[in-house]
Formats: C-alpha cells, sequence, structure tokens
C-alpha cells in the first residue's frame, strides 16, 4: 500500500461517510494510518441540502446539516490522521456572480488543502 508522505490534499463529498472510509481508503491503496500530514477538505453537496418535504424550518434544517458535515469531517480526519480537516460548505458560495462564487470558492479550497 502506498505511503503518504508530507502534505497530502484530500478532498472529499459530502457523500462519503466515516463507514465508507475504509473502501475508499482501500480503493486509493492507502493505509489509514498513512494520512498524517494530509489535510482534508470535506464539501457539502447537494445531500446536505434541505428537504422541502420536511417539517422543520429550513433554519433549523441547515443549522442540523451543517452540524453533521462538521462533524463527520472531523471524524474522517481523524480516520485518516489528517494534520487539518476543514468543512466547506458550498451553498456558501451561491452568489449570482458566478466567476466571484468560483474565486471564492477556489481561494477556500486553497486554504483548506494547502
Amino acid at each position: 500500500q502506498a505511503e503518504v508522505s508530507g502534505t497530502v490534499p484530500i478532498l472529499l463529498a459530502s457523500s462519503i461517510q466515516p463507514p465508507d472510509l475504509p473502501e475508499i481508503l482501500s480503493c486509493l491503496d492507502i493505509r489509514k494510518d498513512a494520512g498524517a500530514g494530509a489535510r482534508l477538505a470535506y464539501v457539502g453537496t447537494a445531500k446536505t441540502a434541505p428537504r422541502k418535504d420536511s417539517d422543520r424550518p429550513l433554519k433549523e434544517q441547515r443549522k442540523k446539516r451543517r452540524y453533521e458535515v462538521r462533524r463527520n469531517c472531523k471524524l474522517l480526519g481523524e480516520a485518516v490522521q489528517a494534520s487539518a480537516a476543514e468543512p466547506i460548505f458550498l451553498e456558501d458560495f451561491a452568489k449570482d456572480d458566478q466567476q466571484e462564487n468560483n474565486d471564492k470558492l477556489a481561494a477556500a479550497l486553497k486554504q483548506a488543502l494547502g
């Protein structure tokens, strides 16, 4: 299996849950403990979007899903022994100006992944 040395960027979408990690690391041929020094960015995607059929208010749904993304990011970061794990919420970049959104998202990814 591959040894990871130095700072390695790992980008995961929120469809990846902590129980999925062993299979993903196996597919990538990376040992579970080889992530020391890795930097993880965990992107909240459409899976974390509010559900229109929910009885909960949008504000409450948003708070809960942001908590879940932060928690999963932390758990995945710990699982690979990442030196840093940072959640990124795509909804934070949903503005009218697409180029500005892209620039801000790129900056957030660069900050998270080093």
